[in-house]
């Protein structure tokens, strides 16, 4: 891991010690993604190999994230992934990371909203509802979490750690229970080529980038915003090598399949474990979906804002005039922006129910572009228009990060 140095003197910066709510908000942002896409598309690799790539995928990926906190650093506590391009790739990297960025979180909210909508269905047939559509289940789930993000940063942060703390503790009774280990001779396989076309997912699945650029200002200082990262994303890496682990010994080899969404992995689950461990495993999915389902959209809804509000440097808004006369209170922007953020995920979720993977895979492909092969080229650029450095290492260490964010991405186009 890089040796930090302190942060310079930033006025603008407020002082505030939140260290272990921004933990706890990397660690919801991870959680989700991660169970989403591990453990079954990483069986057929071994459960040794598996646990391996995840440690040098969280530690890229914290690598990744570092590059943006000394962004940060240049450019404010509020500056955005957008702005951070526009200011050392110009208009056209701008142009790059806002399409990157709308097509990534567009399509992880909606994958959220129809995994969360099956999640829900179990709860609402043990109630007696057994009649309500699963579209009109994702609709109250995004109504619902739509009204806290609307709320702010604190509100988020708040029912964030409340259901990472449900989740962890569902996930402990699944761990500590007593369930049959009827595949335990499957931790001893190992098949090191059928790891390549799980790296692609295991890099996605600490994609927690989205949450990084509003940190600094809640936090005061990068140093701290770098242990709420490294911190907040060792919690799910150790997580998912004991998921790995229990769906190891747990769920039959031939599951390794990529077609599976999450809520028919935990079916499968529940079918192996037993009736005991079946309201554990409702609760743990259905949890950390809406865990990260708040992480994303806060960070997604605060880049909008962003974008549609913030004025350029010549004072112009980058909205119609009219539009912004019609806007004036605050928290009416924030509800028209947050409905540009929900809507188009909703429609998709409600149109194509059955784009899991696909949608997954694209997604996967504009995160590693995003968070990965872009963030190298602009701390290139940055430091050779004169931004000091706040992370050792030269453009060698900047060049590996682009080369293996490649190298996954050709992975995953291949399969």
């Amino acid at each position: 891991m890089f040796l930090l140095q302190e942060t310079a003197h930033f006025p603008t910066l407020p002082v505030g010690n939140r260290l272990l709510g921004a933990t706890l908000l990397v660690a919801g942002s991870t959680v989700g993604a991660g169970v989403l896409t591990l453990p079954v598309r990483t069986m057929a690799a071994g459960f040794v190999p598996s646990c391996l790539a995840l440690v040098l995928s969280w530690a890229y990926m914290v690598a990744t994230a570092l590059l943006l906190v000394e962004m940060n650093i240049w450019f404010g506590p509020r500056a955005n992934l957008e702005t951070m391009a526009m200011k050392t790739l110009g208009a056209g990297g701008r142009s790059l990371v806002i399409f990157l960025y709308i097509l990534t979180h567009s399509i992880i909210l909606s994958i959220y909203m129809g995994e969360g909508a099956r999640l829900v269905a179990p709860f609402l047939n043990a109630i007696g509802l057994t009649f309500v559509p699963v579209p009109l289940m994702a609709l109250g789930l995004s109504l619902g979490l739509g009204f806290v993000v609307h709320g702010g940063t604190a509100r988020t942060e708040r029912l964030s750690s409340v259901c990472l703390f449900i989740t962890t503790l569902a996930f402990a009774c699944l761990a500590a229970s007593p369930g049959p280990a009827v595949y335990s001779h499957q931790l001893l396989y190992s098949n090191w080529p059928a790891l390549a076309p799980a790296i692609p997912f295991l890099v996605v699945a600490f994609a927690f980038h989205n949450v990084v650029p509003s940190l600094l200002g809640y936090l005061g200082t990068a140093r701290l915003v770098a242990q709420a990262v490294v911190m907040g994303s060792a919690l799910p890496l150790a997580g998912f090598i004991l998921l790995q682990y229990i769906v190891t010994v747990t769920l039959p080899s031939h599951l390794t399949v990529t077609s599976l969404p999450l809520s028919h992995v935990l079916l499968e689950l529940q079918g192996t474990a037993g009736p005991l461990l079946t309201l554990p495993i409702q609760v743990f999915g259905l949890f950390a979906v809406i865990t990260s389902f708040l992480a994303v959209a806060l960070g997604y809804l605060d880049f909008v804002m962003d974008l549609a509000f913030r004025k350029r440097e010549n004072g112009f808004s980058k909205l119609h005039a009219s539009v912004l006369c019609a806007l004036e209170a605050p928290w009416m922007r924030r509800f028209f922006c947050l409905a540009l953020v929900l809507l188009p995920s909703y429609i998709f979720a409600v149109v194509c129910p059955h784009m899991f993977v696909p949608a997954l895979k694209v997604a996967g492909f504009a995160r590693l572009l995003l968070f990965g092969v872009l963030p190298s080229f602009m701390i290139v650029k940055g430091r050779g228009q004169g931004y000091s450095q706040w992370l050792p290492g030269e453009n060698v260490i900047l060049a590996i990060i682009s080369a293996f964010a490649i190298t996954v991405a050709v992975i995953y186009g291949l399969h």
